[in-house]
C-alpha cells in the first residue's frame, strides 16, 4: 500500500481541505491572472501584489494550521493531499513565472521572510512523485505561451 494521502483525522482532513481552497484563492487565482495582465502596467502591478500577498497568507496559515513535525510539507513530515493538490501547480509556476513574468516565488519568499512558506516549497521540489510529473521547460513555456494567448480572448 502506498502513502496515505488523507488523515484519518476530520480535523486534519479539514486543514487539507482549506489548504487546497486556500491554494486557489491567493496563489492560483492571482499567478493566473499576472500572466492575463503582463503588459498593462497597472493590472500586472495589482496581480503581483496579490500574489505577494497570497503567498505571505498561505505563509501565515502553513505556520499557525500545518506542522513542521518531521518535515516541511503541510502536515510535516507526512506527504499528504495537500501536495497532491497543490504541489505540480506551483512547481510548473516557479518555471513558467521566472521565464515569463520576472517573478520569482523563492525570492519573493525570502525577500518577504516567508520561512515556512519557503520550507515547503523546498519540500515539494523535493518530492520525486511530483517532479516526475512536471514536462520540460520547452514544453511548459510552450503551453504558457498557449495559455497566454487563451487569456487574452476571455474579459478581465
Amino acid at each position: 500500500m502506498g502513502t496515505q494521502l488523507m488523515p484519518s483525522s476530520p480535523l486534519e482532513r479539514a486543514r487539507i481541505d482549506l489548504f487546497n481552497e486556500l491554494f486557489s484563492s491567493l496563489i492560483t487565482a492571482p499567478s493566473i491572472s499576472l500572466l492575463r495582465n503582463m503588459g498593462d502596467e497597472e493590472a500586472e502591478r495589482k496581480a503581483r501584489e496579490e500574489l505577494e500577498n497570497g503567498l505571505r497568507a498561505l505563509d501565515t496559515f502553513l505556520l499557525k494550521n500545518g506542522s513542521a513535525q518531521g518535515g516541511d510539507y503541510f502536515l510535516g513530515g507526512q506527504f499528504s493531499m495537500a501536495e497532491v493538490m497543490t504541489g505540480p501547480f506551483i512547481l510548473r509556476r516557479m518555471v513558467t513565472h521566472a521565464e515569463f513574468c520576472d517573478f520569482d516565488f523563492r525570492e519573493v519568499c525570502e525577500r518577504h521572510g516567508l520561512k515556512r512558506m519557503l520550507a515547503w516549497m523546498e519540500a515539494v521540489s523535493q518530492r520525486p512523485s511530483l517532479v516526475e510529473t512536471i514536462p520540460s521547460d520547452e514544453e511548459l513555456f510552450d503551453g504558457t505561451r498557449s495559455m497566454m494567448q487563451m487569456l487574452k480572448g476571455v474579459s478581465k
